[in-house]
């Protein structure tokens, strides 16, 4: 694979990935806006076992960080691969924490 398709690659996986994110969090705010005091107190709960889907968002995100990892070694590496691996960081540590909060 060339540095501009993978670099291609990288980006549409960063993309989804950071896209996903966003589209979780934001179904996740809006039902715990929705709950009630009882649910949104346990909505530790309720967030565990209806949202693990969350959790995919790494695979996108995993992969196009080991394709710009690939795209290092070779020396092709750009600002713009810089900013993708950042997206890319953000994207897995916002699926693993709770950042739909921020959105409240």
């Amino acid at each position: 694979m060339t540095a501009r398709s993978t670099r291609t690659v990288s980006w549409i996986l960063v993309s989804v990935s950071f896209a996903g994110l966003i589209y979780i969090n934001y179904q996740i705010a809006t039902r715990y806006l929705k709950a009630d005091g009882k649910t949104q107190a346990l909505f530790g709960i309720v967030e565990y076992l209806e949202f693990q889907h969350r959790y995919l968002i790494l695979v996108p995100a995993s992969c196009a960080i080991v394709l710009l990892v690939r795209l290092g070694w070779k020396d092709y590496f750009t600002i713009y691969d810089f900013l993708a691996v950042l997206i890319a960081l953000f994207s897995i540590v916002g699926t693993l924490t709770a950042s739909w909060r921020l959105s409240i």
